[in-house]
């Protein structure tokens, strides 16, 4: 079972290439050209822990609750303010 992750800007909508996306406290990867990236999940009916970071942008923290099934999730990062 798959769970992919998309990662828009919040103010835009459009996707964020390059943002390092952490499951549970590990680093699963970047994200695509397209703003996404994916990986394995073996317990169903399970909740992950999110953490997504970007140059420019707020970090977003969270949760994620699947099911038995292929998964896609969008997450929404905030530009930050200086």
């Amino acid at each position: 079972m798959s769970m992919f992750l998309h990662v828009v800007n919040t103010n835009s909508g459009l996707s964020i290439t390059g943002a390092s996306v952490w499951l549970d406290g590990v680093l699963i990867g970047s994200t695509d050209q397209f703003g996404m990236v994916s990986t394995s999940i073996t317990d169903p009916y399970s909740t992950h822990y999110y953490v997504v970071s970007a140059k420019g942008y707020k970090d977003q923290k969270g949760s994620i609750t699947i099911g038995n099934s292929d998964e896609m999730f969008t997450i929404s990062l905030a530009p930050a303010s200086y």
